[in-house]
């Protein structure tokens, strides 16, 4: 059983090597020859250009996912820490709250002065990730809100957004 998971990380490690060099590369190029092209004048070779366009960016994004999280195993260390829950929920936020003003989207907040022992750096990342979710997927004029509320002797951070729902097996 350990030879096997060490063979399954090996190939992950390979398969992100792929995805960060030769993928990420012609990508890259096949975009900037398409956004090159002068745009067709016929409606449906115009279409077919964005969907190609389209299906590149979600095929980036997907590649950027599976690298992060071959940087996150290679050198997550965690760090623990008392810090204020509410501050980092709240700068994190801040930062998309920028981000989906553009689509007239509103990120909300409600913090309640919690401390706790975490890896802000870790909690950092998660709601970035969530956030990132939710602005990409709550229709323009939409809402966001973040909470974090005592539980006992934790901490419970919600994201909430006015976006579709996820299909029960897609949730985690």
């Amino acid at each position: 059983r350990d030879a096997t998971i060490r063979r399954l990380e090996q190939d992950r490690s390979q398969i992100a090597a792929l995805v960060d060099g030769d993928l990420q590369g012609a990508i890259a190029l096949t975009t900037a020859a398409l956004v090159s092209i002068e745009p067709p004048k016929n409606p449906d070779a115009r279409a077919s250009v964005l969907k190609a366009c389209e299906g590149l960016d979600a095929l980036r994004e997907r590649a950027e996912r599976v690298l992060e999280i071959e940087r996150l195993e290679k050198t997550t260390t965690v760090r623990m820490g008392r810090k204020p829950i509410g501050d980092l929920v709240t700068m994190v936020a801040r930062s998309w709250k920028a981000r989906a003003g553009t689509r007239d989207v509103e990120v909300a907040v409600d913090t309640h002065g919690l401390e706790v022992c975490v890896d802000a750096d870790l909690i950092t990342r998660a709601l970035d990730s969530y956030l990132e979710n939710a602005v990409r997927f709550t229709p323009a004029r939409g809402r966001i809100r973040l909470e974090a509320k005592r539980r006992g002797d934790s901490a419970r951070i919600t994201v909430w957004d006015s976006g579709p729902p996820l299909h029960p097996d897609e949730r985690a």
